[in-house]
């Protein structure tokens, strides 16, 4: 691997924990995972929009999460860290990627993605939920609300934050979701 992308994804990592500890201090200390998840509920009986779990870039998968320990130091030894992911979208959101609506994505629509280091696993590491919220709420991050959760369901970061909305941009052409994974029927 060249310096070059070996900083780009040290760089990327250090920005994204940055933002992470950030964001961390707006979650409080009260409100439980299961809040935090409220508009997820049941998205396993969603519409599942990948078949097989979509193998993402080393690059993509070291963003949108801070590292655990034993994360960091497979970083530190090999920054091709793998990521498998596996997304789901509510009815709302479904319907808008089924009918490509000019990718005009309505209040209320869901999307969760669970990230696994190996296809094959059964749990996720990791999931990242967005919340389509009303015009104005978030306009550089398409009005969506991001949410990180641990494997434990446990809040990593949550709602208007800058380094899902900096990636997501790069989507604006399809709602600001990034739709790379969806199946090619």
């Amino acid at each position: 691997m060249g310096w070059l992308r070996l900083g780009f994804v040290v760089t990327a990592t250090v920005v994204m924990a940055a933002t992470i500890l950030q964001a961390q201090k707006t979650v409080s200390a009260k409100t439980s995972p299961k809040a935090k998840l409220q508009a997820a509920q049941g998205y396993k009986g969603w519409t599942r929009l990948n078949a097989q779990p979509y193998h993402a870039s080393p690059t993509v998968s070291a963003l949108c999460r801070s590292l655990t320990p034993k994360e960091q130091h497979v970083l530190d030894s090999d920054p091709h860290k793998e990521a498998w992911i596996t997304v789901y979208a509510n009815p709302k959101a479904a319907h808008s990627i089924k009918n490509h609506d000019k990718w005009v994505f309505p209040e209320g629509s869901v999307l969760v993605k669970e990230k696994r280091n190996k296809p094959d696993a059964k749990e996720p590491d990791l999931k990242t939920v967005m919340v389509k919220r009303a015009p104005g709420y978030f306009p550089k991050g398409g009005d969506w609300e991001y949410a990180v959760l641990d494997a434990k369901d446990h809040v990593q970061a949550d709602g208007k934050i800058d380094l899902c909305a900096s990636c997501h941009a790069n989507y604006a052409q399809t709602g600001y979701a990034a739709l790379d994974y969806l199946d090619k029927h």
